[in-house]
C-alpha cells in the first residue's frame, strides 16, 4: 500500500513540476486548474516542493478581494549537472 500511495505522489509531483515548467510562475489554484488536483493537494505538493528548494516563492498577487496569493516558480538552478567531454587527438 505504502509503494501505491508514494507513486501516486511521485505522479502528482511531476504534475505540479509539469506545470510549473510551462507556465512559469503560478498560484496554488492556478496549479490545481492546470494538473486537475485539488488545491489542498497542490498545496501539500509545493511545501513538499520548497522543503527541497525545487519551488520557490515569487510575488504575492494582490486582488481587490480577499487575501492576496501568493505564487509560486520552479528553481532553474535546483539541480545542474556539468559535462566534460575529454578527447585525445594525435596523443594530446
Amino acid at each position: 500500500m505504502s509503494k501505491k500511495v508514494n507513486l501516486i505522489k511521485e505522479i502528482n509531483l511531476n504534475k505540479v513540476r509539469s506545470a510549473l515548467l510551462d507556465v512559469e510562475t503560478a498560484t496554488k489554484s492556478q496549479l490545481a486548474e492546470f494538473t486537475g488536483l485539488s488545491v489542498v493537494t497542490v498545496n501539500s505538493l509545493i511545501n513538499t516542493l520548497m522543503d527541497t528548494g525545487e519551488v520557490l516563492p515569487d510575488l504575492v498577487l494582490h486582488s481587490a478581494s480577499g487575501r492576496p496569493a501568493a505564487s509560486f516558480r520552479y528553481n532553474s538552478t535546483f539541480r545542474l549537472a556539468l559535462m566534460i567531454y575529454m578527447h585525445e587527438y594525435y596523443g594530446q
